[in-house]
């Protein structure tokens, strides 16, 4: 693109007055910062065991998710996956919650949880898209599609305790973590227009962050 202002600038600059040579080397800046993203590059190997697990973990097969949840739990090799998993989740969460399905949404936080219990993966870079992911799954209006008859108050409850783990291991004066979450679970309980789902999706919350919160 720099090419093609620098060959018309003889011919254009007489009329223009603006042929100054001060806006082609601003082109090239963005070009520069163009870094690769910090995602590793995944072998054929990685890729195939991403793909199978991810697979397994929503799959139909209860004794495969099992399997797949206990290896993601316990696999010191994770690391170069971890930026693909958390991409999964949430983007598996924002998806099921507008289709209103339970299990999947179930499943993946049981991902959230296993990816947590993994001593080996440090999961500070990837709480931006994991937090809002579990706080989906506590305060959605509708995590079901028959909510008087299926159970999303146990995700709720499931993803309230995970989002107290989350504070516990990660929450600190810099990031606030902690207290960004509870002042959304207070704004929505205290709000009279909160559907009632979410404000106990609220209160769970709050609950689960303990008494010294409540007070």
């Amino acid at each position: 693109e720099e090419g093609t202002p620098k060959s018309k600038g003889p011919g254009g600059a007489g009329g223009d007055g603006k042929g100054k040579e001060k806006k082609p080397p601003l082109l090239e800046a963005p070009p520069l910062r163009l870094k690769p993203r910090s995602v590793h590059e995944l072998s054929v190997e990685q890729q195939l065991y991403y793909k199978e697990i991810t697979e397994a973990c929503v799959g139909s097969c209860e004794a495969k998710r099992a399997e797949a949840l206990q290896s993601i739990a316990t696999d010191p090799g994770l690391y170069q996956m971890l930026p693909r998993f958390s991409t999964f989740i949430s983007e598996g969460v924002r998806v099921n919650v507008v289709q209103n399905n339970l299990a999947l949404l179930i499943y993946l936080m049981r991902m959230v949880k296993a990816l947590m219990d993994n001593p080996t993966l440090y999961l500070e870079k990837y709480l931006h898209e994991l937090i809002p992911a579990v706080m989906t799954c506590i305060v959605s209006r509708q995590l079901c599609l028959r909510p008087d008859v299926d159970n999303h108050w146990a995700l709720r409850d499931f993803a309230a305790r995970l989002v107290a783990q989350v504070c516990k291991n990660f929450s600190t004066t810099t990031n606030n973590i902690q207290s960004r979450i509870t002042k959304t679970f207070t704004k929505s309980w205290v709000d009279d227009k909160t559907p009632w789902t979410t404000r106990y999706g609220s209160i769970a919350g709050l609950a689960e962050l303990g008494h010294d919160v409540i007070k």
